[in-house]
């Protein structure tokens, strides 16, 4: 798992520990909003109109579906004899309109 992806985890681990462990966080929540600001993977386009509480429910399940895509797909095309491919998802950009989302890939340094 490369940085950003780690770093994704991370504030996502945050945001579902806040609304586990609290009866009134939900996505309205300040602190999950920051969390969800936080998650480095996705980057959205379009998101003028959307309330903040919105814009963090977008970011998390975005980055949720994403992280697993790019998990399971990374280890699916691997080679098992061989060592993990080392190129990483740095960022995905989503347009909020249509949902559309582009990958930009890197190679770990």
């Amino acid at each position: 798992i490369g940085p950003v992806e780690l770093a994704t985890i991370d504030n996502l681990r945050r945001i579902r520990n806040r609304i586990a462990h609290s009866w009134a966080a939900d996505f309205s929540d300040t602190k999950v909003q920051d969390f969800a600001g936080r998650i480095p993977l996705i980057k959205l386009t379009n998101e003028a109109g959307n309330t903040p509480d919105q814009l963090a429910f977008l970011r998390s399940d975005y980055a949720t579906i994403s992280l697993i895509e790019i998990i399971f797909n990374r280890i699916r095309s691997a080679n098992f004899l061989q060592q993990l491919p080392e190129v990483f998802v740095d960022m995905v950009t989503v347009d909020v309109l249509n949902g559309e989302r582009t990958l930009r890939w890197v190679a770990a340094q």
